[in-house]
């Protein structure tokens, strides 16, 4: 507990879509009111001008990397709230097609309109491949993070324990009378006029209970899910790897000579025309794609932090309307006058079959080759980030840097190329109110 003499901390609730964001807000609300800075779309509470050195901060949708790049009050406190991807896939799916509240010309809309005429496994497949991405990124990078994790499930077998514990941490004080009447008075009972467990799928209180992924994720289904986010729920501690099939690692890989080949699960025709389409829609919500970047070009060539690909890179690809470029095992990128406040370099990326045995280490090597970071890249699609501040300061001279592959560069059958992995995109990490993607082009976060 804070002391008497302590200013309030300012409290950040770092949490992913459908992990109970809702009602923690809700309940933080009804407990300290005057103190809480209410939500913003797209996390513009947070994004959006100055912070206030004794908010309360709910409903923050933001990686560790996010978060750390805004100017946060030096006496704060923060947690993040994780759920099972699973469950967190299937409660989305439902709330993003029945539930969640829509208007003519918003994402959900939109999202709702392309979902129309799909199936629930079709649609499941569809967030799987697209929105689900951004929540496993985000639960993945709190890990290491110095905030204590918090998982939903707790809250729903003891939500008295669950937000004791949160209000501890974040140094907030109140009874526990106080306490146990905010939670029972927005019990799923009170607010949905049903019991836990009873299902209404048109309702934003549709069930109430974890562990509803089992009457969904099946077959086929799960076994998609599992090859690209198997190793999420061994890292979340939402399931054993001895508990996994021995295939879920590699994303729709198979063996080839003792080493993988890794390709793209392949999706319904239907679904894959709906995906298509989507992907040529302009939302804010995506990240700029490859195509619409394009290469360096004259006008923004001599913009301070600019990303330049040199050798090691090959031409861009796609499939299934995605984007993508294989790289070698070492490969060149220049950092085009560094101005000291890039240091953080977001790929996502894909092994190729080019690499020996996984996981493999990323190592980023500096211009006199001395490694700068590395970090670790395991056998399915993820988000890697490469904290350069090492090397890259306000110098006003070009930095040439090399990523390397230990353990990559084995000949591919009919291919010339060394295929060591793919990256579908690349950028820096998002500065307070704005993006850098990798050609030095800003954007809305």
């Amino acid at each position: 507990m804070p002391s008497a003499s302590r200013n309030p901390a300012a409290v950040f609730h770092l949490t992913h879509a459908k992990a109970g964001s809702q009602w923690v807000y809700q309940v933080l609300d009804a407990l300290f009111p005057h103190r809480i800075v209410h939500p913003q779309a797209m996390t513009g509470q947070y994004l959006d001008g100055s912070l206030r050195e004794d908010g309360i901060y709910p409903t923050v949708y933001a990686t560790r990397e996010e978060f750390e790049a805004g100017q946060v009050p030096a006496h704060h406190r923060k947690f993040f709230v994780i759920r099972d991807l699973r469950d967190t896939l299937v409660s989305l799916y439902f709330s993003l097609k029945h539930s969640h509240p829509s208007r003519s010309y918003d994402i959900v809309s939109l999202v709702r309109t392309d979902m129309g005429g799909m199936t629930d496994e079709q649609g499941m497949e569809f967030l799987l491949s697209t929105y689900l991405e951004r929540i496993a990124q985000t639960q993945l990078s709190w890990l290491d993070g110095d905030a204590p994790i918090y998982r939903y499930e707790d809250g729903l077998r003891d939500p008295i324990g669950f937000f004791g514990r949160m209000l501890d941490h974040s140094e907030l004080r109140v009874s526990n009378a106080m306490l146990r009447n905010v939670i029972d008075s927005m019990s799923f009972e009170k607010r949905s006029g049903r019991l836990r467990g009873e299902e209404d799928r048109n309702s934003h209180y549709r069930l109430g209970v974890s562990g509803d992924w089992q009457n969904h994720l099946q077959g086929t289904l799960l076994e998609k899910f599992l090859a690209r986010y198997g190793h999420v729920l061994v890292k979340t501690g939402y399931e054993k790897a001895e508990a996994l099939p021995s295939t879920c690692h590699v994303q729709g890989g198979k063996e080839l000579q003792g080493r993988t080949e890794h390709v793209m699960p392949e999706l319904p025709e239907e679904t894959v025309a709906i995906l298509r389409a989507y992907r040529c829609k302009d939302h804010d919500w995506f990240q700029r794609q490859w195509q619409q970047a394009g290469p360096a070009r004259p006008e923004n060539s001599l913009q301070q932090d600019t990303l330049i690909t040199g050798t090691g890179w090959y031409p861009v690809e796609e499939q299934e309307g995605r984007p993508f470029c294989w790289v070698a095992d070492e490969a060149e990128l220049t950092v085009r006058r560094p101005s000291g406040g890039m240091t953080r370099l977001h790929l996502e990326v894909e092994p190729g079959p080019s690499i020996g045995s996984l996981p493999a280490k990323l190592s980023v090597l500096d211009q006199n080759g001395q490694s700068i970071t590395a970090e670790e890249m395991v056998p399915a699609r993820q988000w890697i980030t490469l904290d350069l501040s090492a090397c890259v300061g306000d110098t006003g001279e070009d930095w040439n840097l090399v990523l390397k592959v230990e353990g990559a560069g084995a000949a591919v059958t009919g291919d010339a190329r060394t295929m060591s992995y793919r990256v579908f995109r690349f950028g820096w990490a998002p500065t307070l109110g704005a993006r850098q993607d990798a050609w030095g082009m800003e954007g809305p976060v």
